[in-house]
């Protein structure tokens, strides 16, 4: 993902300095042109780039190989039934949903209540 974040990053700074090169050749200011630019070939990639780690820990996507929604809820082989609040799901042809984990029995165990649950890859409960 970070190299996905820096390549978006430096395709935006160019589309920002093409669009400064336009407005450029309107107006024929080559000191703001220069100023201009100067700033965003220092500013853009890391703003741009600061601004994607945000949103990526608002929206707190946690992989189902690292955890699920279900760790720490207390089942034995007495319990009936049991479930998880409801979660966002990505699934792997990047597709959101919304699922919960269910507990039918011991035998079964835990499982999606979704369509397509192993094609889940990751999940995150929805914000408040």
């Amino acid at each position: 993902m970070k190299q996905d974040i820096e390549v978006a990053s430096r395709i935006e700074r160019e589309k920002i300095i093409q669009e400064l090169h336009v407005a450029y050749k309107i107006h024929k200011d080559s000191k703001h042109y220069i100023i201009s630019s100067a700033a965003i070939q220092k500013y853009a990639v890391p703003l741009f780039k600061a601004g994607a780690e945000w949103q990526a820990r608002q929206m707190a996507w946690v992989n189902v190989n690292d955890k699920m929604p279900e760790d720490g809820i207390d089942v034995d082989e007495r319990t009936i039934f049991a479930h998880t609040k409801n979660v966002i799901v990505l699934y792997k042809n990047g597709c959101v949903g919304k699922g919960k984990r269910i507990y039918i029995d011991n035998k079964k165990g835990w499982q999606w209540s979704c369509l397509k649950g192993e094609d889940i890859t990751h999940w995150m409960y929805y914000p408040n």
